[in-house]
């Protein structure tokens, strides 16, 4: 029926259930006889009713039998066809039967067009793979790396806290007591009055209150007693800290001078007609010595000394020289003088206002967990910065342990 390319008979077949892919004595089926009888019309007929065109096909072939058993005998073989190989078979079978003509039609309308899709879907199946690939390589990559970052944020947060938890544990364990004690004359009776010192007095207390010292603060104090009494209640405080104190601070803003190469501190109503210093003025010497006295051996002691704002009035019968002078210090104490020794402090300058400069520098070097020298180097730098090198602060210190605010 496929070889004689009778449409309508194989129409009625097919309608009566035909086998669409049985298979000849041959080996071939409809579609495959259809071809070698070169019946293009049964050919698209049999395609369009869904033949298949990848069927496997048995193909016969036949050899002469040994001439010794029986001669003129043929003996049938049959093999299997792979479908890969279907269409170089259907090649070599055609031209073997018919013109080469019949052979390239065929192959150019069954094969070629075919073989040209399953190629053209394996590159798009291919393609679609390798973007899949790398878009699932991708997503990989941002996972990855998203959760490093999350692993890395919590581990960064982890060991803040804990190091936050240790640094506060070991300064409630080992920050004592601290006490200070600032001391301000301003309205001096008969000598020029000094307006910072008792700004300055107030700017440095509310510093020190915030970095945890116990502030007094003792303004115009008018003779040596007040002064001595002021120091002595501040030095008990100190001996009754005992071990538990870590730091004392004492400061002074006022009037000093030097007198036979002792720094003095004036009170207010100091007489200009006086035969000798050492009895109606402290003695900074005297004030250091009595803190280092009061002090255990592991607490900081700081003295800040704020005077010489300007020239004082010789008295008739004192000669005294500009300025302090040079101050040696031992043990634990650390002295800040505002000037260097035999020089002027400045009692405001523009930045400053109403406060001193070394007040001021003060203020903004003192910073909790401050080392000393380093806070000392700072305000330095900024009293420098401000007096525009006119004035330079001096310090006396042997300290050889670190020791923060």
């Amino acid at each position: 029926m496929a070889r004689s390319g009778t449409i309508d008979i194989a129409t009625y077949l097919l309608d009566k259930g035909a086998n669409l892919e049985a298979q000849a004595n041959d080996g071939l089926t409809p579609l495959l006889a259809a071809v070698q009888a070169s019946q293009a019309s049964m050919v698209h007929f049999l395609l369009d009713k869904g033949a298949n065109r990848y069927a496997t096909m048995i193909v016969r072939h036949t050899f002469p039998t040994n001439n010794k058993n029986k001669q003129n005998q043929k003996q049938n073989a049959y093999q299997l066809v792979p479908k890969n190989d279907q269409a170089q078979h259907i090649t070599n079978l055609l031209t073997t039967h018919r013109p080469q003509q019949v052979v390239q039609q065929v192959v150019q309308q069954v094969v070629q067009p075919d073989m040209s899709l399953i190629q053209r879907q394996i590159s798009s199946e291919m393609r679609r793979k390798e973007r899949e690939t790398e878009i699932e390589l991708k997503q990989q990559e941002e996972r990855f790396q998203k959760e490093m970052e999350q692993k890395i944020a919590k581990e960064r947060e982890r060991i803040e806290k804990l190091y936050a938890k240790n640094v506060t544990s070991t300064a409630v364990q080992k920050r004592g007591k601290r006490i200070a004690l600032l001391i301000g004359n301003s309205e001096y009776v008969n000598t020029s009055v000094l307006p910072g010192p008792s700004h300055d007095t107030n700017l440095i207390a509310e510093k020190l209150k915030m970095l945890g010292f116990e502030v007094t603060i003792a303004k115009n104090l008018k003779t040596k007693r007040e002064m001595s009494g002021i120091v002595e209640k501040f030095t008990n405080s100190l001996l009754d800290a005992d071990e538990d104190l870590e730091c004392c601070f004492f400061y002074y803003a006022g009037h000093g001078l030097q007198y036979q190469g002792v720094n003095y501190l004036l009170p207010t109503e100091i007489s200009p007609n006086v035969a000798d210093l050492e009895p109606i003025c402290l003695s900074l010497s005297d004030v250091v010595a009595q803190i280092g006295e009061c002090c255990n051996s592991r607490c900081a002691q700081v003295v800040v000394v704020d005077a010489c704002r300007n020239e004082w009035k010789k008295t008739r019968n004192v000669e005294t020289s500009p300025g302090l002078a040079q101050m040696d210090t031992n043990g634990g104490t650390f002295l800040i003088f505002s000037t260097a020794p035999g020089t002027l402090a400045q009692d405001s300058c523009e930045e400053s206002g109403e406060n001193s400069p070394f007040a001021l520098a003060m203020c903004r070097a003192m910073q909790e967990q401050t080392e000393l020298y380093e806070m000392y180097r700072n305000v330095s730098s900024e009293v420098q910065r401000m007096t525009k090198t006119a004035q330079t602060p001096y310090l006396s210190s042997c300290l050889a342990s670190k020791i923060v605010l």
